[in-house]
């Protein structure tokens, strides 16, 4: 809602002709100027607004969105629930305060089905990891978001129904008709569905100016990540997430 930090930035392109979805994280503390000050590219969401963020992003990567999504925790949670859960794979043993109960969750590794809280646990936890440990994260998130998609295209019949839990759990600036239309479409050809998964640059380091762990700011990466899945190809290729 613009009140805090983007925790999770991620940039996905959706082919309607070969039902290829591609999901880039764009790592959040990659180092960026804006108006005149160094930050981090999520303060940029707390300063701005997810407008804001959008043309940052643009000026990283060399895309501008078409649409944008915007969920909260508490949206993550309740979507994930109205979903029935989700079954992910849980890489390794960890554990959170829920942002909603304050209940402590606790998670094994494997894979598993969880709930709308269980699965924030897995979307945020990082600092459980020795190294990396955003790119680590975002490996989780971009599973969760490929999970999610499966479970919808596997239930074409309720496609409307999951396109209006995640519009009453998000801002968009996607039309409903037409989300619902794509929804559909690729739920129609869930058997034609595959994905590509990767990130942008994340190796980092204490910026001395302003005292932050920053991630280093490649454009010229970002275009050979962006030309390669454009071109139908892995963007682990350019680079590659953490083992």
């Amino acid at each position: 809602d613009g009140t805090g930090r983007s925790d999770v930035l991620m940039l996905v392109r959706v082919d309607p002709k070969t039902y290829k979805v591609s999901l880039i994280s764009v790592p959040r503390d990659t180092c960026t100027e804006y108006n005149g000050q160094k930050m981090k590219l999520n303060e940029v969401y707390h300063v701005g607004g997810v407008k804001e963020l959008e043309k940052e992003v643009a000026k990283l990567t060399g895309v501008t969105p078409k649409y944008y999504m915007d969920m909260d925790f508490v949206q993550f949670e309740k979507f994930v629930d109205q979903l029935g859960g989700v079954t992910a794979n849980v890489p390794i043993n960890m554990q959170l305060v829920d942002i909603v109960s304050g209940d402590k969750i606790a998670l094994n590794a494997g894979t598993q089905e969880l709930n709308g809280p269980e699965a924030l646990v897995l979307a945020r936890s990082r600092k459980q990891y020795a190294n990396d440990l955003d790119a680590c994260r975002q490996i989780q998130d971009r599973q969760l978001v490929q999970v999610g998609i499966e479970q919808v295209a596997a239930d074409p019949l309720n496609a409307a129904l999951h396109v209006q839990a995640l519009i009453d759990n998000c801002d968009t600036d996607w039309a409903t008709a037409n989300l619902i239309e794509t929804v559909k479409a690729f739920a129609q050809n869930a058997d034609k569905i595959t994905f590509v998964s990767g990130t942008g640059p994340y190796q980092g380091d204490i910026d001395p100016d302003i005292n932050l762990w920053l991630a280093d700011r490649d454009e010229a990466t970002w275009a050979k990540i962006i030309s390669t899945v454009e071109a139908g190809g892995d963007p682990e290729t350019i680079v590659a997430s953490p083992n």
